[in-house]
């Protein structure tokens, strides 16, 4: 299978994912973070360069030093100043740098317009090639090899050659330490992210020619940077260039032979850097503690606002049901995407707001529910019992990465269900052998002589759905359920000290969690009658968790208003604005960001969990409930009382 061709061509790819990793391993190794926004940050360098080279026909080097030197290091220092002077726990920087990848996903949208447009890039290399032998090597590969050998170099050089990279070893060995002996934290934080911002600008251009501005290729860059950066423990920079020539080479081959490597699907490239990242994290947990990471803030807030209030969530739900009952059909229909959101959200309040674990592949277990869905009432199956099989399935995907990833948390565990939503996605959601390019069709029942064909009706079945769920989860978050949920929450070393078997409830809610968002997809996929592959990519996970974080993600109401703002934002904002998809990715992005740093409980902790009054007069029917139980019988005539 040795081709010199491919053998240059894996090279060349691997050391642009060894450029992004350098900047992964950067701000984790200095600030403890891992930037899930590199990946956007690498778009938005592309399309820069774009504006530059193409649209304003500036000289192709002098765009790619532009870009790299001026705003890759603006980028980074902004970043830093405004969202990372301090160091933040875990929970934090993941949904704060996935608020930052909404953000600047949203920026590309409104100064460039639709990103699925083709834009040619040319290679800042120029587009010779030589063939050695019976091989063919483009300047562009010579280039692209040689650059991230000077840039890998010089990053080495700076983080063990310098005064510099001293001070930065320093205050990721003992940042208490560190601060102690006056070493600057919040300058040294600024150096990494300047650096793993420019490094991310390197890689965004280099890929831009062979990428064509690909705004979801160009993103999924950080997924095999993920692979890598794991692989190398987070901390190793030759483990990094090892790593990155094992997956770029891998994927070479398997994209070359596509017949030997069959049993990986279409797009098994794609799927490599998933079973690479799966296969380390699995092997080797340990890696988690690379990096001592401040904990705490997020967490133990989330936990002191936890609430399973639901009358404010009932009340919610009801009202927005008749107001878009009473305005036109298309607001009905809104409605129910709203109410099929806000159950999905609800598998985040238990999974992320209860128990403190993270997952990016809610949207992916509502896929799986709407296949199973799909193929069984085409088969004949009753809805009703079609739709329970697809809960089913969702609920035993979910009971399949607890099962894999008990001993993860956080970030890894954050970064393994993103995997297994990258991989479900090339593997199910775009293998036309499952979903075809038509997408799937799903009827809607009859329920008890009700007609749900009609969006009105079909609106009351899922707004009473909702309300169920509400009930269910608030019930589970004020029972025995909810105090075990915020013991495990706060740390798998608390949850054993305190008896409780971590293992069997982290299985216990990844499955009911999985269970609940594949509930919320099967009735989405009936809301829509037909639905494609692309309603279930994994952005769609990340998106849902933004959403739940700025709606609320520890309370039942917090559920209902990020069902509202994942599907009745667009149409909300466009009362006002024009384009309001792009707009609205820049303001949820901010508010995400915004939220997680100052109003960890969102918009749903803001408001009353339960209705002014309800408590006290709901109190006087208990007492006087009590006092009547309490009064002497009645004599009966002819005898005794």
């Amino acid at each position: 299978m040795f081709e010199l061709t491919l053998l240059i061509s894996a090279v060349a790819t691997a050391m642009v994912y060894v450029l992004s990793a350098y900047g992964l391993v950067v701000t984790y190794r200095v600030a403890g973070v891992f930037n899930l926004a590199l990946g956007y940050q690498a778009a938005l360098a592309a399309f820069l360069y774009w504006q530059f080279a193409v649209d304003w026909g500036w000289n192709s080097v002098v765009s790619a030093l532009v870009v790299v030197l001026i705003a890759g290091s603006l980028m980074g220092l902004i970043i830093q100043q405004i969202l990372f002077r301090k160091r933040r726990e875990v929970l934090s920087s993941i949904i704060i740098t996935l608020g930052l990848g909404v953000l600047i996903n949203g920026l590309i949208q409104v100064a460039w317009g639709s990103t699925s447009a083709l834009r040619t890039v040319p290679s800042v290399f120029g587009d010779k090639f030589w063939h050695v032998g019976s091989a063919s090597v483009t300047l562009n590969e010579v280039g692209v090899i040689a650059s991230a050998i000077v840039v890998g170099v010089l990053v080495w050089v700076l983080l063990n050659r310098s005064r510099m990279g001293l001070q930065m070893r320093a205050v990721v060995d003992d940042p208490e330490l560190a601060g102690a002996t006056a070493i600057p934290y919040a300058r040294i934080s600024a150096v990494a992210w300047i650096v793993a911002s420019m490094l991310a600008a390197v890689s965004g251009v280099l890929l831009a020619p062979l990428l064509n501005l690909d705004v979801v290729l160009l993103t999924g860059l950080v997924v095999n940077a993920f692979a890598v950066a794991v692989f190398a423990g987070m901390s190793s920079l030759t483990l990094v260039v090892v790593g990155a020539l094992l997956l770029a080479y891998v994927q070479a081959l398997v994209e070359r032979y596509p017949d030997t490597f069959s049993f990986l699907g279409t797009g098994g490239g794609q799927v490599v850097p998933f079973v690479m990242l799966a296969i380390v994290l699995l092997v080797h947990p340990a890696a988690q503690r690379t990096v001592r990471v401040v904990g705490g803030g997020m967490q133990r807030r989330l936990r002191e606002r936890a609430s399973g209030q639901v009358s404010t969530a009932v009340l919610l739900t009801i009202v927005l049901t008749i107001v878009a009952l009473n305005l036109n059909e298309s607001w009905a229909f809104t409605g129910v995407q709203c109410a099929c959101f806000a159950i999905a959200a609800l598998s985040l309040v238990l999974l992320v707001g209860a128990s403190g674990q993270i997952s990016l592949c809610q949207v992916t277990f509502m896929g799986l529910s709407t296949i199973m869905l799909a193929k069984l009432t085409e088969k004949g199956v009753p809805w009703g019992v079609a739709l329970g099989a697809g809960v089913l399935t969702s609920a035993a995907a979910g009971l399949l990465i607890s099962l894999t990833a008990f001993r993860l948390r956080g970030l890894f565990l954050a970064l393994l269900t993103f995997a297994f939503a990258y991989a479900a996605m090339v593997l199910v959601f775009r293998n036309e052998d499952v979903i075809s390019f038509a997408g799937l069709f799903v009827d809607r029942p009859t329920f008890l002589g009700w007609d749900l064909t009609d969006d009105r009706n079909f609106l009351w079945f899922c707004s009473g759905i909702l309300i169920l769920c509400i009930v269910g989860v608030g019930a589970i978050l004020r029972g025995p359920w909810g105090r075990a949920l915020q013991t495990l929450s706060a740390g798998d070393s608390v949850a054993g000290v305190s008896g409780l078997p971590v293992r069997q409830w982290k299985m216990a809610i990844f499955t009911l969690s999985a269970g609940l968002a594949g509930l919320a997809g099967g009735l989405f996929a009936a809301a829509n009658l037909t639905v494609t592959g692309d309603s279930f990519i994994p952005a769609q996970s990340i998106f849902l968790l933004v959403f739940a974080v700025v709606g609320g993600i520890t309370t039942p109401t917090g559920a209902v208003i990020a069902g509202i703002i994942a599907q009745a934002g667009d149409d909300i904002l466009g009362l006002a604005i024009s384009n309001p998809g792009a707009w609205s990715l820049v303001l949820f992005g901010v508010m995400a960001i915004d939220t997680t740093i100052r109003y960890p409980a969102g918009f749903g902790g803001m408001l009353p969990q339960s209705i002014p009054g309800l408590q006290a007069l709901s109190g006087r029917l208990r007492r006087r409930r009590a006092q009547r139980g309490k009064e002497p019988a009645l004599p009966v005539a002819g005898g005794t009382s």
